[in-house]
């Protein structure tokens, strides 16, 4: 109600209007042409332009900020991803942990991949095979694994077997040295 009142104030004051040529509207009938004028539908006072076009509204204030917030999330948890790459490469490292098999040996034959788009580069040695998240599960894994080891070493249960057999997943050694622990 509050903007309807400056606005018939505004146009009682003498605020600009839009020319009346502007709005009229004409409509074709098959008897005859005839113009059908309109009341004007938008006041504008030359004043309040800067104002009323900078203005998002509350929409594009939510939208902005929830942009900006995510922005934010997604590179604080890239960068924490990346520091836990480090700090388990560094304890693999601690343990005398074989972590080769997660690197590139070789660098990548093919220098040229035209047909992919973004930021894309070929393999070179020591480029790692996974993305940092998956990094992170594997080594983390394989330290816990190192770690349950010298406990079972250290408690005197036998877990030989389970160092030398192969499972599907380092996942599933993990579990299998977790479980006989608990049942010593």
């Amino acid at each position: 109600l509050d903007k309807m009142a400056a606005t018939a104030t505004a146009l009682h004051r003498g605020a600009f209007v839009a020319p009346r040529t502007a709005l009229t509207l004409r409509r074709k009938t098959a008897a005859a042409t005839k113009r059908i004028s309109t009341t004007p539908r938008a006041v504008l006072d030359l004043a309040s332009v800067p104002d009323q076009v900078l203005e998002l509204g509350q929409g594009g204030v939510a939208a902005v900020s929830i942009l900006g917030a995510r922005v934010l999330l997604v590179g604080l948890a890239k960068a924490g991803i990346g520091g836990n790459v480090a700090k388990y490469k560094a304890k693999c490292v601690e343990y005398n942990i074989d972590i080769r098999d997660l690197f590139h040996t070789e660098d990548s034959p093919n220098q040229e991949a035209w047909f992919l788009v973004g930021e894309w580069k070929p393999e070179r040695i020591g480029d790692p095979i996974y993305s940092d998240s998956k990094m992170v599960g594997i080594l983390t894994t394989r330290v816990k694994t190192c770690e349950m080891l010298i406990e079972a070493n250290t408690k005197g249960v036998d877990v030989e077997d389970v160092t030398e057999a192969n499972f599907a997943t380092e996942k599933m050694r993990y579990n299998e040295l977790k479980r006989r622990l608990a049942l010593a």
